[in-house]
């Protein structure tokens, strides 16, 4: 009579019912975790976004008026959150910019800048203020030349 030899049964080539769990749990935390703050996150990228379009269109304010030998000013309206750029020659807002609701604009003195039709800009200082991350963008406007000078706090 011969015997049949049995498989060793204590050497386990797959992953056990708890071992699968705990794996499965782990994937679901790194899935899960990023995506908690993303409300967050999308709403600094809006700020960021907002302040490099205001950049954008003060540099090509500043052109405008230069080449074409136009006024244009800048108003800033706090109450609804709103940046226009216009032109005095068309009386019609060129470009209207909505300030994102977590970002707060003010000026040094009054609520208008003036880029004059050579392209000089009476020098000032333009305060962003953030709610969420609590930054301060500072930018400075260089006398005559109306360049911005950007600063963090």
């Amino acid at each position: 009579m011969k015997m049949v030899q049995l498989p060793n049964l204590s050497r386990q080539l797959a992953f056990t019912l708890v071992e699968t769990i705990i794996a499965l749990n782990l994937i679901c935390w790194l899935i899960i975790i990023p995506s908690i703050d993303l409300g967050q996150q999308w709403q600094i990228q809006q700020e960021k976004l907002f302040l490099l379009k205001f950049q954008s269109n003060w540099n090509w304010s500043l052109k405008r008026a230069f080449l074409e030998k136009s006024n244009c000013v800048v108003e800033f309206n706090s109450a609804q959150h709103i940046i226009t750029f216009r032109d005095y020659r068309l009386q019609t807002p060129n470009v209207n910019l909505t300030l994102p609701k977590t970002l707060n604009a003010s000026l040094k003195r009054n609520n208008k800048l003036t880029i004059h039709a050579d392209g000089s800009v009476e020098p000032t200082t333009i305060y962003f203020v953030s709610q969420l991350t609590k930054r301060r963008y500072t930018y400075t406007v260089q006398k005559h030349w109306g360049r911005l000078f950007e600063t963090q706090t």
